[in-house]
């Protein structure tokens, strides 16, 4: 087992095989590429949504850059997806108006190639 890598990183290495006799020679580089296989979670404070509880009318503020790209998922407490939408933030904000869901409680996940960070929001 190798540990500390870091995801979507090659790396190349030698084997060196000993014998019995301590004569050995090391194999021709050889390469792999490690791949993300886990989730990755945007930092705390990446985003904020405001206000909560609400209407179906929201702001969400954010520290990533203008001109970013994030996907936002709203998810009712049985796990089906009720809204979805990709924003495009300008002005380190964007809103979101999800048009008559029913009142309840939701999950708003909001992602982007970077990773995902999930929000509990409540619409009266």
């Amino acid at each position: 087992t190798i540990t500390g890598l870091n995801s979507a990183t090659t790396y190349t290495f030698r084997i060196f095989a000993t014998c019995l006799s301590g004569a050995g020679t090391p194999t021709s580089n050889a390469t792999f590429t490690t791949k993300n296989v886990g989730i990755n979670e945007l930092r705390e404070g990446t985003f904020s949504l405001s206000p909560n509880p609400n209407n179906g009318s929201f702001k969400v503020s954010t520290s990533l850059k203008n001109g970013s790209v994030v996907k936002v998922e709203l998810v009712d407490i049985s796990g089906r997806i009720c809204f979805a939408e990709d924003k495009y933030i300008s002005n380190s904000s964007f809103e979101i108006h999800t048009n008559n869901l029913p009142k309840g409680i939701y999950m708003v996940k909001i992602s982007n190639n970077s990773g995902s960070a999930n929000y509990r929001m409540i619409l009266e």
